[in-house]
């Protein structure tokens, strides 16, 4: 494999052990809100920092996309600044 593929797929490979480690944290949160109601805010804050995680991992993701595909594709997004709508 052309060494650059293998760094690409290894870096998303990583991401998306990310991802899913942040959902597991997440579906774990929502789970733990629902038998601990008295408990709740906590739980709800605790995924809400989560979700915030999964947005910041999906950015090199796309970022990713953005460098590899060819940007003739109006529907590439650019994301070279995260906090912009897509």
């Amino acid at each position: 494999m052309i060494r650059r593929y293998a760094l690409v797929s290894g870096r998303i490979r990583q991401e998306l052990r990310n991802l899913e480690r942040v959902v597991n944290r997440i579906e774990d949160g929502m789970a733990a809100a629902r038998k601990r109601p008295e408990d709740q805010d906590f739980y709800l804050d605790s995924i809400a920092l989560n979700l915030h995680d999964f947005y910041l991992i999906c950015w090199p993701l796309l970022a990713l996309w953005n460098v590899w595909l060819p940007t003739r594709n109006d529907c590439v997004p650019d994301c070279s600044r995260p906090h912009d709508p897509i």
